[in-house]
């Protein structure tokens, strides 16, 4: 299989940005280079939507090979516009730009796994209706027969049936799959046009529905993504990757869960009243300890 690979624009050995971070960090621009190139590759792999947590600094330092402290490397990235800092993400810049290719293969790539999943259904939906006629001739011809056997003998077809079914249900967890990004996809797209004004690129729908499944998120991306256009977002994935992570260290992922701790913030800001800030507080972590003690973890 061949391997993913990003666009890299022809004047990026001597792009001002480089220039800025060669004089920054006091490096070869050519090493610059290189060192921008590992970190774009190794995050194709490992972090596909260009967003890093803060606790990543010490990655990218090693990823790009610097021998330097990560703070110094991580706020030279950001002073010259490699990085694009939130509160509480990294976020490489134009990643869109840098892996729209590759976002555009992959779409081929599911649109393939679609018709290969409806293909299979169909299958299965037409051995299903013989399977029905068959057992109606059976009824008809043969229950009545005094002689008629009662258990049916184990055949080499019925060996190859299992293979089939082995088979089926990777291919119906694989459809599970799909019908879920598909779902998570829908809820993004019609939710960002509703409240932006504009569809996503391809980028910013595969960046926001790979991280609702992947958060769990799915049943209240919708929320968050109406939270980043009503406070403005000028980087909608960026602000809308803040709220995910915020609920994902809460254990926000039902409108119910959602409800309430919104509910919680507001007393906690001084919205509302009903009770001090510190109750809301410990409410809120009593609700995340009870569901993380539920789930095991």
């Amino acid at each position: 299989m061949a391997e993913p690979w990003i666009e890299v624009c022809i004047s990026l050995p001597d792009h001002r940005k480089v220039l800025a971070l060669s004089d920054e960090l006091q490096l070869d621009k050519d090493l610059i280079v290189g060192k921008l190139i590992r970190l774009w590759t190794w995050a194709i792999t490992h972090r596909d939507t260009g967003v890093f947590a803060m606790r990543d600094r010490k990655t990218i330092a090693e990823v790009m090979r610097y021998k330097g402290k990560p703070d110094r490397l991580i706020n030279a990235l950001v002073v010259v516009g490699l990085l694009d800092q939130a509160e509480d993400a990294l976020i490489i810049h134009d990643w869109d730009e840098h892996v729209e290719m590759l976002l555009a293969k992959r779409e081929t790539i599911r649109s393939q796994t679609r018709r290969r999943v409806q293909k299979f259904r169909d299958r299965n939906r037409s051995e299903t209706d013989g399977g029905n006629a068959l057992q109606e001739r059976y009824v008809t011809d043969g229950c009545n027969a005094s002689n008629a056997a009662t258990v049916p003998y184990r055949t080499i077809d019925d060996e190859e049936d299992d293979v089939d079914d082995t088979a089926r249900t990777r291919e119906d967890v694989e459809a599970l799959r799909e019908a879920q990004y598909a779902e998570a996809d829908r809820i993004v797209r019609s939710t960002f046009l509703a409240s932006f004004g504009r569809n996503p690129t391809p980028a910013e729908a595969e960046r926001l529905t790979s991280a609702a499944i992947m958060s769990n998120k799915t049943k209240i991306i919708a929320d968050a993504i109406q939270k980043a256009a009503v406070n403005g977002a000028n980087s909608p994935f960026g602000y809308i990757a803040k709220i995910l992570q915020e609920w994902s260290i809460w254990e926000i992922d039902t409108p119910e869960e959602l409800g309430a701790f919104d509910y919680y913030n507001d007393v906690m800001n001084g919205r509302i009243g009903g009770m001090a800030p510190e109750e809301a507080i410990k409410e809120m972590t009593k609700r995340r300890d009870a569901k993380r003690a539920r789930k095991g973890v």
